[in-house]
């Protein structure tokens, strides 16, 4: 690049930024620092300037196609792609997040950390690169220079696909060494030789960087050597071991030796396996990484020298050819299982967690799943009984799953289906498989509980905890606490104590892996729902007002997280829910909460705004249409004013058709919830508006839901209370309406249902007060029937039964009046003597 085009950029404007002095210069172009000083907002950014020579419209070409990938790697740890476009001469530019800190290296000998705290800062940089490898993007040039740590401590990779995009070679991503400018010390094998570039590259890139945080110095030294020289060094010589430099364990001799074997498909499968067996090294157990065997070594000599060999060993050379190609078919066989294997496992089943996280990605997750079981039906038949390919296969039907029916995710709504794909792959797995084996018990237990299935789901869950909590790694903690989470949340309705500990439990887990790693989006996330989690099991201990401030701390976390990561489904999801348990908690009439109706409708439409958007970005999401009908119906239950009745019914009108089923299709557990809570509110609306006969239909529409719940489950308590609360509205529409007899008999009935609560197994401590409200209801049916009596003695024996039956509500009020949260209930215990001495005075 010319002297005067290079001094002409200080103080220049790229697009929006000015050019405030140069960074540094590199082999693909130079690196600038700028401002961006527009009348949107002043950020500095890091431009990367491109040398000539670089083919400016083919970069441009790719930059458009792959800038959205690139821009969405929303990781801690990684320094985002922010911009581009061209300079006044035509070259490519780009500008990317600022980062101040030290190369890594540099930062590790400046502030001297232990080997310990070395490990632990690379495992973070092994983070990231494992959740850019799931975004199907390599790295291609990881070296010391390229990340920065900074005063916390916290490590930041620069130009993070920055190569891939300032290759001018073909889409397949076919390197030449030519044409390619590489750091010579940092460069693969299979980059010198100008074979195909993967995440085996980057692997290989890591173990260089893990040598130079280990020994203090880089694996190779090229220095005086030509680069043909070095080539044949990179490609053929043995890397040398950390521990010749200074004292290590072999263990990590080990590790650094497979990172850096020459055949990309016999290192580490995966970032992150390569992370996990550096966790076994700090934690004293064995690795997978293994010395390189003697059979191996000889197999490689004998093919590169066969015909010196068989020279050499003349008589025996054709039983040393049998032995050599039966093993080498063996070895190429290993390989490509090894290969298509790593393939499937890395590459499409990784990549769904992350994939999840993206707007309108349920029909992309589940051709991406279909595809990978029909390969690995197709491996499973030619590899026999290889538990490898099992475990895989098991893998792929736990994620189609997923997609099918797991709740908690974006999904298809085939619960049916999930647990089908979910009993293959139980079956699959072997004793080795012990976490992804409790991820499936803990998602089947979840659907399980969804569907009504209560005891069956808890049993799984329980399952799940057995296979996971005797291990202590990153993945098993995690589901673990995944697994507690859901089986707080299924015992809160019957076991609040056990609830409350399992949820503690959880919070406990994430707290420690929280602490560990700050920045870690999956943490933080996992520590606000545990805040869901011990405020469900407090409401039920009529403890609101902390678990208001339990959801508002959680909120408080996920709004933080939801800011650095706008295009995360899942935490927006999270935070949409932790909206609606303030809302419930606030002002819910349908739930336990401190009669702020206002507070709580605000709180509703920042819940709904998500999943309006949710939906916006992918139709086809059940989840989050699910998600739009539960606020559509607490935004109309809430609306209790007079003035609103009619936007009310409109709003409960909306959540009904959202909540019903398709079709032909069969309701789940949540639909037929919701729709006897939307029933129940739309008779009271429709009383409201003077609809007797709508009012009555809707509470009959209310009891049958009801009804349904508690056949599928009678330990659900959901089912008993909202049936008895629709008998409450029923009875008197149908006594405003004059229908005597089916009023009477419907009133009776509830009490009836109240008395069998108690026998029932279910939640007797919430639903013992039925008892009383049932006698009390019954009573207010008798005193609607007086108000229209058609003669002064009916109306006589009406105001009497209707005082008899407040005086008995009354007493059993008394038998609660010992219970911690009676004071909830007093006013109405109050109103029952004040209501019989009433109707007393009225009979004459």
């Amino acid at each position: 690049m010319p002297e005067e085009i290079a001094e002409s950029l200080i103080g220049a404007r790229l697009g929006p930024y000015r050019i405030a002095g140069e960074i540094g210069k590199g082999g693909m172009g130079d690196v600038y620092l700028a401002v961006r000083d527009d009348s949107a907002f002043e950020l500095k950014v890091a431009i990367k300037v491109v040398k000539r020579g670089m083919d400016s419209d083919a970069v441009l070409d790719r930059f458009r196609y792959e800038r959205r990938i690139l821009a969405s790697l929303n990781h801690p740890y990684i320094s985002r792609l922010l911009d581009g476009g061209t300079t006044a001469d035509g070259r490519p530019y780009f500008a990317m997040e600022f980062v101040e800190g030290r190369p890594i290296t540099q930062f590790c000998n400046a502030e001297g950390l232990s080997l310990s705290e070395r490990l632990d800062l690379f495992r973070k940089v092994c983070d990231a690169v494992s959740f850019a490898h799931r975004k199907l993007v390599i790295h291609r040039d990881l070296k010391a220079g390229n990340i920065m740590v900074g005063a916390d401590g916290s490590p930041k990779l620069l130009d993070f696909g920055i190569a891939k995009l300032l290759d001018p070679q073909n889409p397949a991503e076919v390197t030449s060494p030519a044409h390619r400018m590489l750091t010579l010390e940092c460069a693969s094998p299979e980059q010198l030789r100008g074979d195909s570039v993967t995440t085996a590259t980057d692997i290989y890139s890591l173990g260089l960087l893990l040598f130079e945080l280990l020994a203090g110095r880089p694996a190779w030294d090229l220095t005086g050597y030509s680069y043909a020289e070095a080539e044949q060094i990179i490609c053929f010589a043995p890397p040398p071991k950390p521990s010749s430099v200074r004292p290590l364990s072999a263990d990590l001799d080990n590790i650094v030796a497979m990172a850096l074997r020459k055949d990309p498909a016999r290192r580490y499968r995966s970032v992150d396996e390569f992370s996990e067996d550096i966790l076994r090294s700090q934690t004293g157990r064995p690795v997978v990484a293994r010395k390189d065997s003697f059979s191996y070594r000889a197999t490689k000599f004998l093919r590169r020298h066969w015909v010196a060999a068989a020279v050499t060993f003349g008589a025996v050379a054709a039983l040393v050819a049998g032995f050599v190609y039966a093993n080498l078919e063996r070895r190429r066989a290993e390989v490509r299982l090894n290969e298509m294997l790593a393939m499937a496992d890395q590459t499409l089943l990784d990549l769904q967690a992350q994939i999840e996280r993206q707007p309108s990605s349920t029909e992309t997750r589940m051709r991406i799943t279909k595809s990978t079981l029909a390969y690995l039906d197709g491996l499973a038949k030619d590899a026999g009984n290889n538990q490898d390919v099992r475990s895989t296969l098991g893998k792929a039907y736990l994620a189609t799953g997923d997609i099918q029916g797991y709740p908690d995710d974006p999904n298809l709504g085939d619960s049916a289906g999930a647990l089908s794909s979910y009993a293959e792959a139980v079956k699959l797995f072997g004793p080795g498989d012990r976490i992804p084996r409790g991820r499936l018990y803990w998602h089947r237990g979840v659907v399980l509980f969804k569907l009504g299935r209560v005891p069956e789901g808890v049993a799984s869950l329980k399952k799940a905890l057995d296979e996971t909590e005797p291990l202590d790694t990153h993945d098993s903690l995690l589901v673990a606490a995944g697994a507690l989470h859901s089986l707080a949340y299924a015992l809160t309705p019957s076991n609040p104590e056990e609830a409350l500990a399992d949820a503690r439990r959880e919070m406990q887990i994430y707290s420690k892996l929280a602490s560990r790693e700050p920045g870690n989006l999956d943490f933080q996330n996992g520590l606000a729902q545990s805040y869901f989690t011990i405020g469900g099991a407090l409401i039920r201990r009529n403890r609101i007002e902390e678990a208001l401030d339990l959801y508002r701390a959680s909120a408080g976390i996920l709004e933080s997280l939801v800011a650095k990561h706008p295009n995360d489904y899942l935490v927006g999801r999270d935070l949409l829910n932790a909206y609606a348990r303030i809302g419930d908690v606030l002002g819910n009439p349908a739930r336990r909460n401190l009669g702020d109706s206002r507070g709580a409708l605000t709180v509703y439409q920042k819940a709904i705004a998500i999943a309006n958007a949710h939906i916006a970005a992918d139709p086809n999401d059940h989840l989050a249409q699910m998600d739009r009908m539960e606020l559509l119906w607490r935004i109309g239950v809430t609306m209790e004013n007079p003035d609103e009745t009619a936007a009310s019914l409109k709003i409960l009108d909306e959540a009904h058709t959202a909540a019903s089923p398709k079709p032909g299709g069969a309701p789940t557990t949540a639909q037929i919830r919701a729709l006897a809570l939307i029933d129940q509110f739309r008779g009271k609306r429709l009383v409201h508006a003077n609809d007797g006969n709508g009012a009555v239909a809707a509470y009959k529409r209310s009891i049958e839901q009801a009804q349904l719940l508690i056949k599928k489950d009678p330990t659900d308590s959901s089912g008993w209370t909202i049936g008895l609360v629709a008998y409450s509205g029923l009875t008197p529409a149908l006594a405003g309406l004059g229908r005597r007899e089916e009023a009477i008999r419907l009133a009776r009935q509830a009490i009836e249902e109240a008395n069998q609560v108690l026998t029932s197994g279910s939640d007797k401590v919430a639903l013992a007060i039925y008892v009383p409200r049932t006698a009390m209801w019954l009573a207010q049916t008798y005193e609607a029937l007086a108000q229209k009596g058609a003669s002064n003695q009916q109306r006589r024996e009406d105001y009497l039964i209707a005082a008899e039956n407040y005086a008995n509500a009354a007493a059993e009020w008394q038998k609660l009046h010992s219970r911690a949260d009676f004071v909830r209930f007093q006013s109405e215990a109050a109103d029952c003597a004040k209501k019989s001495a009433e109707c007393r005075r009225k009979a004459g």
